[in-house]
């Protein structure tokens, strides 16, 4: 049967198709009313129960297959977490009661808030000698169930914006929107990530008000002073990705593609129509990248007011936040606004239809995304630009692994309520006695267990506990998430680099067709399956298509945390024309581990740019690497650099006994890493002056603020003047030439302040 291939462990059904009807909103009460109808099919013979997720809202009625008043129990244990008469209110406790509670209604074991008992009527038949192997198949059984709810003040899920008073300006201002990504806090749902369906939104307001839903808009009817929009979804997709938004919208038609239109608040339509006139420019450019068409007919923008984030990408829409908007004055703002708007375009194609098989594989989507966003802006803004954005996510990373808590990007579930061993604090008291006897047989528990940490680090705040991860990363930071994005992008980076850019595109492509055919009409539902993917998964259609094993980089930089600190010096034999280089990696600093792999070493000699690949096989690392010029008396000479250029240097300031320019580790940002790498001052003024590329120049600025010369403040006065170099080096440079300067009074006149 082709159902068989969608049974998941302990779900007995799968959805192929929902209606969501909203037939009231009140603004004045803050609440909504409506019924939604879910289209079931079984997958077990004994298919007697339905399990539902449903928070925050109130079930008035349930009818199975037109039978009304059949049996529901609903009951949400998060609001069970502490009662009044609980004396234990302390972290520990909050801790495993949020966990135990997360299993409890999670979708993807078959659990939910809403239980619903399907009468005996309905049942199928117990199989027996009478009954024919067809008459018991369970694809012919098909059941509509149909819930009737109303949402009353939201904490959660959809916002209400209300101004305080009651000026017509402010009337029109007023509109709701979807937060986030847990459909199940405003409507009754399967809540997974993996239970994609086709979808119908009906939604019923006052004739002033303009709806925005998922799905393209197929009818809109005026009744007694009432309109009602009528939204169809033919591309399957989960409800986590439905997205909603009523308000007295004004919009505004892409002037080149009219699937595009954009929606924001009264009074803000021109900054609307600057701030979007490029949207096309990203979705076609997405397409001819992944040589795939967007699955969805139209695309949504809507700008709102007290967004949780900036953006929030949903089957065929987004929402955004009305910050973003900007006047042509303002160019500033262009880069982020347009980085933002880019980065939904791409969840259209990776992350709302191509989605997530669990929350553990969230950072593949997530990087995906970030992924083709980075190849955009780097298209619209230039290399330098995206360069340096590069540089500082990774700075990020490297900072939040040393000052906060390692980054594991596989969020696996924690297997029992008792094995909180990740928290961990001063006397071990949130650890488990497990985890504390079990200290010496060290290589069973780890293998079978949970990683074990010496370092007992405690929790520095109760809102950023990050290693205790369930399965939809309410327990996290949103901190921390924001630099796992940024670290999900660089290991995504590291794929594409490892496996090359047009292989590459090509797993996308074959992933985008293989998630078309799901969604044609005479597709099976089994073919659903193809609408998610997983960690695993990608790493076999990786290998199929291209026999290159990618597992060992997602071990070292998804499934394990930290960050490798390296630490470089050379010098030069004359005798022997070679250079001597060392590589030291630091294992003592918080958040740092062992790098085993190879790296990009580029030296800049008097007769050209050179590049060698080493490999790191041990804490220390010594390698010898040829050089290719011969010492030269003559004081200047045009030296050829790797971006092809020929340029006349001045060579009075270098070593006469040593040809090289300058040395640079893993230059093209191939691994996560920190590095520290020493050579003279010239090397750094050379590399600052001549140099190309930005994050040479970022690095030699860094290296500089220790050399308060005269000659460092010379070059960073030519650097400072040069009009042809990148804005944000320019920045750079004088605030490294004002530390310089200082740093330079306090050596000159320290001799007058000492006691």
């Amino acid at each position: 049967m082709e159902l068989e291939e969608l049974r998941q462990v302990t779900r007995s059904f799968v959805l192929s198709h929902q209606t969501l009807c909203i037939t009231g909103v009140s603004f004045d009460k803050r609440c909504l009313v409506g019924y939604t109808e879910l289209t079931l099919h079984p997958l077990v013979k004994n298919f007697n129960v339905i399990k539902l997720n449903a928070r925050q809202l109130t079930i008035y009625a349930v009818t199975i297959n037109g039978e009304r008043n059949v049996e529901f129990s609903y009951d949400d244990p998060n609001m069970q977490i502490f009662l009044d008469d609980d004396p234990r209110r302390d972290l520990t406790s909050f801790l495993k009661r949020q966990q135990r509670f997360s299993e409890y209604v999670d979708p993807d074991e078959g659990n939910g808030e809403l239980t619903i008992f399907i009468p005996t009527s309905l049942q199928q038949p117990e199989e027996n000698s009478s009954t024919t192997k067809d008459d018991t198949n369970t694809n012919d059984i098909v059941y509509k169930v149909t819930i009737d709810f109303s949402l009353e003040q939201p904490e959660n899920g959809i916002h209400f914006f209300i101004p305080d008073d009651d000026a017509k300006l402010s009337r029109l201002s007023r509109h709701l929107f979807t937060t986030g990504h847990d459909a199940r806090l405003w409507f009754p749902c399967v809540d997974s990530y993996c239970e994609p369906s086709t979808w119908t939104i009906e939604v019923t307001v006052e004739e002033s008000l303009t709806v925005i839903a998922s799905g393209e808009l197929i009818e809109c009817t005026t009744n007694n002073e009432l309109k009602t929009y009528r939204f169809y979804l033919s591309t399957p997709a989960p409800a986590p990705f439905i997205g909603l938004a009523i308000g007295s919208f004004e919009s505004v038609v892409d002037s080149n593609t009219a699937e595009i239109s954009n929606y924001c608040l009264p009074g803000l339509l021109t900054l609307l129509t600057n701030t979007t006139s490029f949207v096309h420019e990203p979705l076609e450019y997405f397409e001819e990248l992944l040589n795939a068409s967007c699955q969805y007919p139209n695309y949504k923008q809507v700008f709102v007011t007290e967004p949780h984030a900036e953006c929030t990408p949903f089957a065929s829409m987004a929402i955004f936040n009305v910050n973003l908007l900007y006047p042509s004055t303002v160019i500033e703002a262009t880069w982020h606004a347009r980085s933002q708007m880019a980065f939904a375009l791409a969840n259209q194609f990776f992350g709302c239809f191509i989605t997530m098989r669990s929350w553990r594989d969230w950072w593949l989507l997530k990087g995906l995304a970030l992924y083709l966003t980075s190849l955009y802006t780097r298209r619209a803004f230039g290399n330098n630009e995206y360069r340096y954005n590069l540089n500082q996510d990774m700075l990020d990373v490297i900072r939040y692994e040393r000052e906060e808590n390692p980054i594991r990007l596989d969020f696996a579930p924690i297997k029992s309520e008792l094995d909180v061993t990740h928290v961990n604090n001063r006397r071990g008291t949130m650890m488990s006695s497990h985890y504390l006897e079990d200290m010496l047989d060290v290589i069973r528990y780890e293998r079978e267990e949970n990683p074990i940490r010496l370092d007992f680090a405690p929790i520095k705040s109760e809102l950023d506990v990050t290693h205790v991860n369930n399965r939809r990363g309410t327990m996290m930071s949103s901190h921390y998430l924001e630099v796992a994005a940024k670290k999900a992008h660089l290991v995504v980076r590291m794929i594409d680099d490892f496996i090359g850019r047009e292989i590459m595109m090509q797993i996308l492509n074959k992933l985008m067709c293989l998630a078309t055919t799901a969604c044609l009409k005479d597709a099976s539902l089994s073919s659903r399956s193809r609408l998610h993917i997983s960690s695993k998964s990608f790493s076999r259609v990786v290998s199929t298509l291209t026999t290159k094993d990618i597992q060992a980089l997602l071990t070292q930089w998804v499934y394990e945390s930290g960050i490798p600190k390296l630490i470089g010096s050379f010098t030069f034999s004359r005798k022997r024309n070679v250079v001597e280089l060392e590589i030291k990696q630091d294992t003592t600093v918080k958040g740092s581990k062992k790098f085993l792999g190879s790296l990009v070493i580029r030296v800049q000699e008097l007769e050209g740019s050179f590049s060698q690949t080493i490999l790191l096989e041990d804490s220390v690392t010594k390698y010898e690497l040829t050089c290719h010029s011969k010492i030269r008396r003559n004081k200047k000479k045009k030296i050829p650099l790797i971006s092809g250029d020929e340029v006349d240097m001045d060579l009075n300031q270098m070593d006469v006994e040593c040809p090289i320019l300058w040395i640079r580790i893993d230059p093209d940002l191939k691994i996560i890493r920190e590095l520290q790498f020493e050579q003279a001052d010239f090397n750094w003024q050379y590399e600052l002056r001549y140099e190309r590329d930005i994050l040479s120049q970022f690095e030699a600025l860094e290296a500089l603020k220790r050399y308060a010369s005269q000659h460092t403040r010379e070059i960073l006065g030519t650097v400072l003047d040069l009009s042809t170099c990148y804005y944000r080096v320019r920045i750079e440079c004088a605030h490294v030439l004002t530390d310089v300067r200082i740093l330079n009074i306090f050596y000159k006149f320290r001799s007058r302040f000492v006691l």
